[in-house]
C-alpha cells in the first residue's frame, strides 16, 4: 500500500504516519455521512413513492376509506368517505379526528389500534364483533351499528390493516368502509323468516298432535302461494297413504261420492266468491276397503284479498260414520216402536211382552 504521495508506508515517519491515519477515519466519517444522507434521501423518496401511490389507490377507489400515520394523524381521506361521513377531507386530514366519520366522542378506531399494536385490546372496543380478515394481512373486520349514520343510522363492516414500508417496519395502517345496511337488514329479514316458519311448523306439529289425539284430520289451502297442506290423519282415517299439495287434494276430492260432490262444488264457490266464511257440512268419501264414511268437514276462511275473495282457509275433517249408523239404527228402532205403539192403540196388533220384565220388545 502507498501514501497519497505515492511513498510506501515504510517510509512516512511516526508523524506523518498518525497524520495519515487521521485523514483516513475523517474521510470514513464523511463517507458514512454521505451514505447516511443517501439512504435517508431514498428512504423518503421511497416513502414519498408509496405515499402517492397509496392516496392514488384510496382516493381513486369507490370504497370509503382513510389512511394514518404512525402519529395517528390523518394522511388520506378520500371522496367516497366524505360522501358518506359528511366530512370533507380538508377538515379532518392532519388531524387525529378519523372518529368523527363513527362516534359522537374522540376513541380509537380500528386502525388506531393497529398503529399501537394494541391487538389484545381490541376485545374491549369490539367486543363480538371483529374477526381476523381472511383476505388482508395484519387485518382485522368489524361489522356494527352506528346511529349517526344517515336518517336511520347504517350497518357498517370495516376492515383495518397495517402499512408497512419495504423493511416491513409499521409506517400507519388504513381503513376500508363498506355499508351494508341492505345486506345486514335483508339477512334479519330471512331469519325472521326463517324463526316465524319454525315457530309455524312447531305450532302446525302441536296442532295435528292435538288433532291426532282426537282422531280429527287437519287440512289448510293458502292460495297466495302456500298450497294444500294436510295432516296425516286426512288419510290415514280412510287407509291412504298421506300426500300434499294439489296431488293431495284432488285424490280426496276424488274419493267424494257421487252423489255429493255437485253440493262439495258449490260450497268451494261459495267460499272463494266470500259468499261463505264458515262452514259445517257432511258428505261421503270411500275408503281403501271400499268402505263408505260419513265425513264430518268444519272449517273457515282464514284470509282474504282486497276484493274480498278467500285467499286461505283452514278445516279439519271428522269420521262420524259410527256416529251417523248408531244415529240410523236408533231411527230405525224408533220408527218400528211407533209403528208398535200405534197397532197397539188401534187395536190391530199386539206388541211382543218380554217374558221377564213385562215390557214391550
Amino acid at each position: 500500500m502507498n501514501t497519497p504521495d505515492h511513498r510506501p508506508l515504510e517510509a512516512l515517519s511516526l508523524e506523518e504516519t498518525r497524520q495519515l491515519i487521521s485523514d483516513l477515519r475523517a474521510r470514513q466519517v464523511e463517507l458514512e455521512a454521505q451514505n447516511a444522507s443517501l439512504r435517508k434521501s431514498l428512504v423518503e423518496a421511497e416513502l414519498h413513492e408509496n405515499e402517492r401511490k397509496l392516496h392514488a389507490i384510496i382516493q381513486g377507489s369507490p370504497i370509503p376509506a382513510f389512511a394514518i400515520g404512525k402519529d395517528h394523524q390523518i394522511i388520506h381521506w378520500n371522496k367516497a368517505l366524505s360522501k358518506l361521513s359528511g366530512i370533507k377531507a380538508e377538515r379532518v386530514v392532519g388531524t387525529k379526528q378519523q372518529w368523527r366519520a363513527f362516534y359522537s366522542e374522540a376513541r380509537p378506531c380500528l386502525a388506531d389500534l393497529l398503529v399501537d399494536g394494541a391487538i389484545d385490546v381490541i376485545e374491549d372496543w369490539y367486543s363480538g364483533k371483529y374477526t381476523p380478515s381472511e383476505l388482508v394481512a395484519d387485518g382485522y373486520e368489524v361489522t356494527d351499528f352506528f346511529p349517526a349514520l344517515g336518517e336511520g343510522g347504517k350497518w357498517l363492516r370495516f376492515t383495518a390493516a397495517a402499512i408497512r414500508d419495504a423493511h416491513g417496519e409499521m409506517i400507519g395502517a388504513f381503513e376500508t368502509l363498506e355499508d351494508v345496511s341492505d345486506r345486514v337488514q335483508a339477512e334479519e329479514m330471512q331469519r325472521s323468516k326463517m324463526t316465524a316458519q319454525r315457530t309455524l311448523a312447531a305450532a302446525n306439529l302441536r296442532i295435528e298432535y292435538i288433532l291426532n289425539a282426537v282422531h280429527d284430520g287437519l287440512w289448510e289451502n293458502d292460495l297466495r302461494g302456500g298450497g294444500f297442506q294436510f295432516s296425516d290423519r286426512m288419510f290415514t282415517m280412510l287407509g291412504y297413504t298421506p300426500m300434499n299439495g294439489i296431488m293431495g287434494f284432488e285424490f280426496l276430492v276424488g274419493k267424494i261420492h257421487p252423489d255429493d260432490k255437485d253440493a262439495f262444488e258449490q260450497e268451494q264457490k261459495n267460499l272463494l266468491n266470500g259468499k261463505l266464511a264458515t262452514w259445517d257440512t257432511t258428505f261421503r268419501m270411500q275408503a281403501a276397503d271400499g268402505s263408505w264414511h260419513y265425513i264430518l268437514s268444519r272449517g273457515n276462511c282464514t284470509g282474504r284479498d282486497a276484493k274480498g275473495r278467500g285467499c286461505r282457509f283452514a278445516g279439519t275433517h271428522t269420521d262420524i260414520t259410527e256416529r251417523r249408523l248408531a244415529e240410523a239404527a236408533l231411527a230405525a228402532r224408533n220408527a218400528e216402536l211407533s209403528q208398535v205403539i200405534a197397532q197397539i192403540k188401534t187395536g190391530r196388533g199386539s206388541a211382543p211382552i218380554c217374558a221377564s220384565c213385562k215390557k214391550i220388545l
